[in-house]
């Protein structure tokens, strides 16, 4: 067997991450349209009350150190913070007018449904991508002599890890499809925790499970969208269904029966736990000292 190249690693972990899926993840999955980079945090209404000079603060993976993973703090363009190839335009602009172009309405049942949907179709749309990318990966190992394709190995092991997670997902995607497709927005709980005052400091939106460990069947799953309202209101959205809520109640239980600079902690302890699907206003970035930055998870709200 010839000898591998060094930077042979390097070479097939960033052709993995070239790989995309550009599909349209509208309800009926018909639609052939390309798909565009669409938002999963509100561009308009949200990036106004945190961007400065037009750009945002995001965690984006340092790819100029091929020797490590690492992710850096960037300045993001507020056209582009936490967008994703998800929806085609049209069907962009149409499933989520409701939130795009009309205030938030807590008692709006198909607003709160749209925040979880988007969340859900963000999520899974990193997962297609991740068991993609792991797939080429573990193709590209075959091709170098590293496995050999017929027989259970890790790589392969993890590729269809990561498929049958964003099946998973999918199948949760699906319910929701159905639901949206019948208007049936009651189908999703919520419960909705106002963080004032407090002045505009990060967006995010993303959906994920508890602790697998503890359940046999499919874990419960909450989507969960933070969004500052005005100069001095944030809200957090989290987002369940009924089978789901007696164990996501009890997970949230102390970030609903709190207050103060303690709920702030725990919105944010939460958040950074389980994505990095978030933006972080410059003005609040600057006020972070340097160990601040650096630590994760931090607290992204002052407390």
């Amino acid at each position: 067997m010839a000898p591998f190249a060094p930077n042979l690693g390097k070479k097939m972990l960033f052709s993995s991450l070239a790989a995309r899926i550009n599909r349209c993840l509208e309800p009926t999955y018909t639609c052939t349209n390309t798909a565009i980079r669409a938002h999963s945090v509100q561009n308009a209404a949200v990036m106004d009350l945190l961007h400065r000079k037009g750009h945002v603060k995001s965690l984006t993976v340092n790819r100029r150190n091929a020797d490590r993973f690492e992710l850096i703090w960037t300045d993001v363009g507020r056209n582009l913070a936490t967008t994703f190839e998800g929806f085609c335009s049209e069907h962009d602009a149409a499933l989520f007018a409701p939130i795009d172009t009309r205030p938030f309405d807590p008692a709006d049942r198909e607003q709160l449904f749209l925040y979880s949907y988007r969340a859900v179709a963000r999520e899974l749309h990193q997962l297609m991508e991740a068991a993609v990318r792991t797939q080429s990966m573990y193709q590209q190992r075959i091709e170098a002599g590293i496995d050999n394709g017929n027989e259970p190995e890790l790589a392969g092991m993890m590729a269809v890890e990561h498929m049958m997670t964003a099946h998973s997902t999918f199948v949760y995607k699906s319910w929701l499809d159905e639901a949206h497709l019948e208007r049936n927005f009651s189908i999703l709980n919520h419960e909705i925790v106002r963080l004032a005052p407090q002045a505009p400091a990060i967006a995010a939106s993303v959906f994920f499970d508890l602790d697998t460990r503890r359940y046999q069947d499919e874990p419960p799953r909450i989507a969960l969208n933070i969004l500052p309202l005005s100069h001095d209101e944030t809200i957090a959205i989290y987002s369940f269904t009924d089978a789901d809520a007696e164990p996501v109640r009890e997970y949230l239980s102390e970030v609903l029966t709190t207050t103060g600079a303690y709920q702030k902690y725990l919105v944010s302890r939460l958040l950074l736990l389980h994505t990095e699907n978030f933006v972080v206003s410059p003005a609040h970035f600057d006020t972070w000292r340097s160990a601040k930055r650096d630590a994760l998870p931090c607290a992204a709200f002052d407390h």
